[in-house]
């Protein structure tokens, strides 16, 4: 059978777009590739692919937005008996300027669990930023947890073209009462004992 060449045609919210001096349309074969160069706020909307041969055509969708990804986590799952370093990336080229964080104690038992009550924060946490990766990257720290308990969070970011989407749900645990948790390299130490010892090795 026969087939005829593939025709493509590219739409920003369902206006047919043509190429320009920022916007590229190449083609590799099968593969086709829209290219849109030094983008602009006027370049932010819904994007269509229409393609077309003679056995029929089909049409997909992709947005385009400056709002950010969904944060990543990427503290450790265990802290301190009543405070907690949260950590977490997100990209986002343009600077986030505020961090909704939502976090709740999980009552477990041998038979279910029982969900706490969620605690919503706004924050304006400092942030650093791999230009290369238009990847940022934040902390806060929660105060005033229960020991020995197990804490669940999601977090979600804004920058000036509005929120982002949820993160994962990251869950933690806090150290029994007494017990500290130190952070290091190469893990985490959950006494002096251990630190020390490990020190007298190293020489």
């Amino acid at each position: 059978m026969y087939l005829s060449a593939l025709q493509v045609t590219w739409y920003q919210d369902s206006f047919q777009l043509q190429p320009t001096d920022r916007r590229l349309m190449l083609h590799n074969g099968q593969t086709h590739s829209l290219i849109i160069k030094n983008v602009q706020m006027s370049d932010f909307g819904n994007y269509s692919c229409l393609v077309t041969n003679s056995i029929g055509r089909d049409k997909r969708y992709i947005e385009l937005s400056g709002k950010p990804g969904p944060a990543k986590i990427i503290s450790s799952q265990y802290s301190n008996p009543h405070e907690y370093d949260l950590k977490w990336t997100v990209q986002s080229v343009f600077p986030i300027i505020e961090v909704r964080v939502l976090f709740k104690k999980i009552m477990i038992n041998s038979s279910y669990h029982h969900p706490g009550q969620w605690h919503d924060l706004l924050i304006k946490p400092s942030q650093s930023y791999n230009s290369a990766t238009s990847e940022r990257t934040q902390s806060y720290r929660l105060h005033n947890l229960q020991a020995d308990s197990t804490y669940e969070c999601v977090i979600q970011t804004k920058n000036q073209h509005g929120y982002g989407e949820l993160s994962d749900t990251f869950q933690w645990y806090t150290a029994p009462k007494g017990r500290i948790i130190l952070q290091s390299n190469g893990g985490v130490f959950n006494s002096f004992s251990e630190v020390i010892l490990l020190s007298i090795l190293s020489i």
